[in-house]
């Protein structure tokens, strides 16, 4: 089972902070690209960033599946 293979499955569909245009990059699914994550033109404000990040962090290794057009897609962070 995909369960067995990995150590937990963080979602954050439905969840979108406030934009603005410098501090943490975003990856959203218009990032999320042919196997791999483009440059991030998007971001979150530093000081909201632990707040909405509640439901667990990206880690290098971790794989983005992204469920939302413009594709379905995924990648794996590095």
């Amino acid at each position: 089972m995909l369960e067995d293979c990995m150590s937990a499955i963080i979602d954050y569909r439905g969840k979108t902070p406030r934009k603005t245009v410098s501090g943490i990059p975003l990856i959203t699914a218009k990032i999320v690209k042919d196997g791999r994550i483009e440059k991030p033109s998007e971001f979150i404000d530093e000081l909201e960033y632990d707040s909405w990040m509640s439901r667990g962090l990206p880690e290098v290794g971790d794989v983005v599946l992204t469920t939302k057009p413009p594709g379905r897609d995924c990648s794996i962070n590095k």
